[in-house]
């Protein structure tokens, strides 16, 4: 895995707050810039510390009564909730645990249930800290309002310029390539496109990587580039009939 300067600094970030027991922490950037990734990085990390991080996947359509978060993966992530949400830390030993909450943004109806999670953080009891996985974009009101608790905002960056020609790299060597397939020009319209965001980055040299193989083609350029961006504009754009539906 590419580990770029922003995913280091948000990285060593996390690990920060989750070993001083922080409390609250918030986890943002763009959408596909890699918060996920981080938190699961972060989660292994923990572990190898002696830690005990307890990652958690937000999902409405597992929600039910007994887990308004979504069904959990893990029974002792399961019981933390439940001690947490209900008051009564049964079964628990004294170790209070780290719990890395994921796609926080999906569950603006609970709102009410990740304020009490937060509370409980803030106590410091059951949770030593609790760090709330947040696309700023999709979730601005859920967003701000979960900030004025959290003292500290982690943001992850996209990639810079240079750090795009190395992610490039990166990934082809990964996938078994050998030598230069992106062309200086390439690599900055790519960039530009994309606005370094991992994701939307990775979708667009796929798609131009598949028109230099049918162009039987040996390297990327930039004009190659903006021809599939192009083509992805149109695809994505909405026909009239469904503007005027």
């Amino acid at each position: 895995m590419y580990h770029s300067r922003g995913w280091e600094e948000a990285l060593a970030r996390v690990q920060y707050v989750s070993e001083n027991q922080f409390g609250v922490a918030i986890l943002t950037g763009q959408p596909g810039v890699g918060k996920s990734l981080l938190l699961t990085a972060a989660e292994e990390s923990l572990l190898l510390e002696n830690y005990r991080p307890l990652r958690h996947i937000c999902h409405p359509s597992t929600s039910a009564p007994a887990y308004p978060l979504g069904r959990p993966s893990h029974p002792e992530t399961r019981d933390v909730l439940a001690a947490c949400l209900e008051g009564h830390p049964a079964g628990l030993d004294g170790e209070r645990r780290v719990l890395l909450l994921d796609n926080v943004d999906q569950m603006r109806r609970q709102r009410d249930i990740v304020h009490r999670l937060v509370e409980c953080a803030l106590q410091n009891s059951i949770l030593g800290c609790l760090i709330l996985c947040i696309p700023q974009q999709t979730a601005p009101n859920l967003f701000e309002d979960l900030v004025n608790y959290a003292p500290l905002v982690i943001r992850m960056t996209p990639l810079e310029l240079w750090e795009t020609g190395e992610y490039l790299g990166h990934r082809m060597t990964a996938a078994g390539g050998a030598g230069e397939y992106f062309h200086e020009s390439a690599i900055e319209r790519l960039h530009i496109h994309s606005r370094g965001v991992p994701r939307l980055l990775n979708r667009l040299a796929h798609e131009t990587l598949l028109l230099a193989a049918v162009k039987n083609k040996d390297e990327l350029t930039g004009e190659m580039v903006d021809s599939v961006q192009r083509s992805l504009s149109e695809f994505s754009r909405p026909t009239a009939a469904v503007r005027a539906a």
